[in-house]
């Protein structure tokens, strides 16, 4: 019932994403368990008969929308908010006027690949014309994805994931490098080389990513698993990972730099230096 939680501390929930990243599921969630009250523009658009792609009019019903949802809060009635709040002057609207009302505030972030949004996207049918792959590339570069300061300003949050929560992920794209079937495949490789990839291999050789892209692949003879494998976060969309490769009876000492966006890993850089058999300790 309208306002039956008189007098308790509403909660508000922010959920940002872009399009096809399962706001909508999400959000419906939580208001079918919490009795939320789900803003929502496109339904109102669907409702309405709007274009969906008119975003002046989008602006004023996220607006009518906000006003009304503030109204719940004073009730004590919960609000999810899904209009995927791309800024992050946005956010800190959002969360500060609910502050003001005395709710709490959680800020959840929906991520995924560019090529997983667009099937999904696809698939729904919704928008006329359709979104592209085009316009969801664009949109991920205009996005301002909360950063771990941001998630500390909200009273509960599910911040982004970090190299720990994807361990065995890294260990496979890192294996895959070794093994000839990914690593002479060209698709998989332009899919997981960062556009400012770089290596210096074993020799001393510097190889840039067109270079590593276009090279001929046969049968590699690394030795599976990679031994004394370790991976470290150097951010919580970076990781570090050490190792040592053994090929055709030669140890190196590798590094590999991976950085996660769209929902996905990508190699930034790579290193690889001899182990002599017999080394002389230096300072240096």
């Amino acid at each position: 019932m309208l306002f039956a939680n008189m007098g308790a501390t509403a909660h508000l929930t922010i959920v940002c994403g872009l399009p096809g990243s399962g706001k909508t599921t999400v959000a419906s969630a939580i208001a079918a368990e919490r009795g939320a009250f789900r803003c929502n523009a496109d339904d109102w658009f669907d409702r309405l008969g709007i274009d969906l792609w008119n975003e002046p009019v989008r602006a004023r019903v996220e607006e009518v929308q906000w006003m009304v949802a503030r109204q719940f809060l004073r009730h004590g009635v919960d609000v999810v908010v899904e209009w995927g709040t791309w800024s992050r002057s946005q956010r800190d609207r959002l969360r500060e006027e609910a502050r003001e009302i005395g709710a709490t505030v959680e800020l959840i972030l929906l991520d995924a690949p560019v090529d997983e949004l667009w099937n999904r996207v696809d698939r729904r049918g919704r928008e006329d014309p359709p979104i592209s792959v085009e316009h969801l590339i664009e949109w991920s570069t205009l996005i301002e994805r909360p950063t771990l300061d941001e998630f500390a300003l909200f009273d509960s949050s599910r911040p982004p994931t970090t190299a720990d929560d994807h361990l065995d992920e890294l260990i496979e794209l890192e294996t895959a490098m070794w093994r000839g079937e990914t690593r002479g495949d060209r698709e998989w490789m332009e899919h997981h080389l960062a556009p400012e990839f770089e290596e210096f291999g074993r020799s001393g050789r510097h190889w840039s990513r067109s270079e590593v892209i276009d090279a001929e692949v046969g049968e590699i003879h690394a030795q599976l698993p990679l031994l004394d494998l370790r991976i470290r976060s150097l951010a919580s969309d970076v990781a570090h990972i050490t190792y040592r490769s053994v090929v055709r009876g030669e140890h190196a000492r590798r590094s590999s730099v991976w950085r996660r966006e769209f929902g996905r890993w990508f190699m930034v850089f790579h290193q690889g230096t001899p182990i002599n058999p017999d080394p002389t300790p230096t300072s240096s």
